[in-house]
């Protein structure tokens, strides 16, 4: 019944990782998480809700898929397309208003910790790696306006 429904075995499970998807949007919805206020919590709240162990499932089954796709593109729709793009153009909404190349830097790093994570058995590990990219990303987010500790003094021109 469910192939009736979707067709192919591949078409049913981009449909269950289309709902995960939607699902994480409604938590940042719902939690309120604020990209453009400390966007550093905002990567730890959405980390510790994708690295929880009861969804440890699902995101096994978006890397076999992605793997999958790469593999196989045209069983799925649209290939890893929406695997990838979803969540940079979901970032990049006028509410969230991540830039393209920052969105696909945080997606990238979330991703490859959680693949890390659920391939080795010290989740600690990754836990730690995040919260020190989350470290990065408040000093990269810190105010550009902060007065400077003295002249930066020039250096002379070579062979003077």
């Amino acid at each position: 019944m469910l192939l009736y429904d979707f067709e192919s075995k591949e078409a049913l499970i981009d449909a269950v990782l289309a709902e995960i998807r939607r699902r994480e949007e409604e938590l940042i919805g719902e939690q309120q998480i604020d990209f453009r206020g400390e966007p550093a919590e905002a990567l730890a709240a959405v980390w510790r809700w994708v690295s929880a162990e009861e969804r440890a499932p699902f995101m096994r089954l978006f890397f076999e898929t992605y793997v999958d796709a790469l593999r196989r593109p045209d069983a799925h729709a649209d290939g890893a397309r929406p695997l990838v793009r979803d969540w940079v153009d979901f970032l990049g909404r006028d509410e969230i208003g991540i830039d393209e190349t920052t969105a696909t830097l945080m997606i990238a790093v979330v991703r490859g910790l959680l693949l890390d994570r659920l391939a080795a058995d010290d989740p600690e590990r990754t836990d730690r790696a995040l919260a020190h990219f989350t470290e990065l990303v408040d000093a990269r987010a810190a105010p550009r306006s902060r007065p400077r500790r003295g002249r930066r003094r020039r250096s002379p021109p070579v062979g003077s």
